[in-house]
């Protein structure tokens, strides 16, 4: 009995030092996000993903998102455009219709997480117009299709980064 009771403190007490180790992780990786942001006024979405073709985001996105929306919360004065692009395969008028469709879904999710948004948050599709990379390549395409935040009044991230 007192082996099973030890047995199960010992694994209690590794999932414990797991789940700590998970969160300083995730405030690391946070923080240098969140620096970054300030430092340059754009931030790649690179861990949100949708259903391919749609603007559906997954459910596995969710929490990345959550975590933008608390950064970009944190900052009132500052303006904010949700850029959705796409690669150049297809027709334009589809890849600018499925980029603003996901630049709005990305919009509702952090706004309906966190209502202050609203006010200082818009989106806008930007199609094939605006690619990273070339479109000759597989790569090339992949990074091309995104969902960046940039900040629209970047007079204001002054107030906010430290010299």
């Amino acid at each position: 009995m007192n082996d099973s009771l030890s047995r199960r403190s010992s694994q209690d007490s590794a999932a414990l030092a797991d789940a700590r180790r998970q969160i300083e992780e995730e405030r690391l990786k946070r923080g240098d996000l969140e620096a970054s942001f300030l430092k340059t006024g754009m931030m790649n979405l690179d861990a949100v993903y949708f259903n391919m073709g749609k603007a559906t985001i997954t459910a596995n996105s969710k929490p990345y998102l959550n975590l933008i929306g608390a950064i970009l919360v944190k900052y009132p004065k500052l303006k904010f455009e949700i850029g959705g692009h796409t690669d150049n395969k297809g027709l334009p008028k589809a890849n600018m219709k499925l980029s603003q469709a996901r630049a709005q879904a990305v919009l509702r999710h952090l706004t309906s997480v966190n209502p202050d948004l609203a006010s200082h948050i818009a989106a806008k599709g930007y199609g094939d117009t605006k690619p990273k990379a070339t479109n000759k390549t597989t790569e090339g395409r992949e990074m091309n299709r995104r969902v960046e935040i940039i900040v629209t009044n970047l007079e204001a991230l002054k107030e906010y980064v430290k010299p």
